[in-house]
């Protein structure tokens, strides 16, 4: 749980980061963790940026901000494109729109591009490597459909 206010601390305000959009997590130290936008642009950050896409918030913000939670397991490391990069390389998706990396869950590219390596000790693997990604969404207008089959839009 990152919640702060769920561990006897501060609540937070949510940080200004856009709705309905993915990140990928890119880096962490006591207080605070790395967001990095795939679109490599730095609007609604509320925290420090680098100026190409990556801010940093409070643990408290971020767990003020996200709603879900998204894990994949990969079958293979070999078929990962940035094994050797915890950022890699995003790919655009055919149908997304321009200046989009197609990183969000309503492309179809969503799948192949990075979120979050996280390594296990060689000794807690049988049978060859694993390995996990996470993906941290914003809250979206999901949550506000209760009716099967409402139509769904994202912005631009």
């Amino acid at each position: 749980n990152i919640s702060a206010k769920a561990k006897g601390g501060r609540a937070a305000k949510p940080a200004a980061l856009k709705a309905n959009h993915a990140f990928a997590v890119v880096g962490s130290r006591k207080g605070e963790v790395d967001l990095y936008d795939p679109t490599g642009h730095n609007e609604g950050f509320d925290g420090r940026t680098d100026g190409h896409g990556t801010a940093s918030v409070s643990w408290a913000s971020l767990g003020a901000t996200f709603n879900r939670l998204q894990v994949c397991l990969v079958s293979s490391v070999g078929a990962l494109p940035h094994a050797t990069c915890v950022r890699g390389t995003w790919v655009p998706s055919e149908g997304a729109s321009v200046g989009s990396a197609g990183g969000s869950t309503n492309f179809s590219t969503f799948r192949t591009n990075p979120m979050i390596k996280l390594a296990l000790p060689a000794a807690a693997t049988s049978g060859g490597a694993r390995e996990v990604q996470l993906l941290l969404g914003t809250a979206d207008r999901r949550a506000a459909c209760r009716a099967a089959g409402q139509p769904l839009s994202y912005p631009p």
